[in-house]
């Protein structure tokens, strides 16, 4: 894989800055971010088709929006069960206030619901990195097939993770690396940017805007390239 391309590859197109920056500010406003998922999708398609510059252009926001709203949809859908175990320990707050007369009693269901509270944390968090391993390969069958159903045609989706692993792997890996190397980068600057009154809030904002947008160029890349060597199931 070309991973050093899938970091340059944006800025070989000389249209990137128009590109990029109205999709920074696309992605700014609610609702209508959707399309900037939809717009990842379309990127995704260039890669693998070969494109030599793949950042698509603005046209057709609609069919952007609503591609990104069917994937929006379906990564809430995946999301239910840890959110459902993340809202547990907010129900478990209402026991204790059942035995206020009863100190002991308290103090033992307060540290026996602390040890289940951190359990399920790390339940959350073991979730939540599975459903951020298989979300692009569901993008990419979406790219595929185009229907909000294919979002949940579980077997094709493994079948696509599973048809070049290791490939799948380091994009993933390097993804995820990536974001969280950027990410914290970009918070220490940030950090020192916001010392600088009014103007540093403002150019934090659009500096974080600008690197999220950068890391799900960067996303579309690595799987467009996975998919390109790999066959995607139908």
């Amino acid at each position: 894989m070309e991973i050093g391309k899938s970091f340059s590859y944006p800025f070989e197109d000389s249209q990137w800055i128009s590109k990029l920056g109205l999709g920074a500010v696309i992605n700014l406003v609610p609702i209508l971010n959707f399309a900037w998922i939809g717009y990842t999708v379309e990127t995704m398609k260039n890669v693998i088709a070969g494109e030599p510059h793949p950042l698509p252009d603005w046209s057709d926001l609609g069919k952007k929006f609503m591609d990104g709203l069917f994937l929006a949809i379906a990564m809430l859908i995946y999301s239910l069960p840890g959110l459902l175990l993340l809202g547990l320990p907010i129900a478990f707050m209402v026991i204790p206030a059942l035995f206020n007369n009863d100190s002991n009693m308290l103090n033992a269901l307060t540290t026996v619901l602390t040890g289940v509270t951190c359990v399920l944390g790390c339940l959350v968090a073991l979730y939540a990195l599975v459903v951020s391993f298989f979300y692009p390969a569901v993008m990419l069958h979406f790219a595929n097939k185009s229907t909000f159903g294919a979002c949940f045609e579980v077997k094709a989706i493994f079948a696509l993770v599973s048809s070049g692993f290791s490939d799948y792997l380091t994009a993933w890996a390097v993804w995820i690396g990536a974001s969280l190397v950027i990410g914290i980068a970009f918070s220490m600057v940030s950090g020192i940017l916001s010392l600088i009154p009014c103007v540093g809030w403002v150019v934090s904002l659009l500096g974080g805007l600008l690197v999220a947008v950068y890391t799900s160029t960067l996303e579309a890349h690595l799987f467009g390239q996975f998919a390109r060597r790999n066959t995607l199931p139908q």
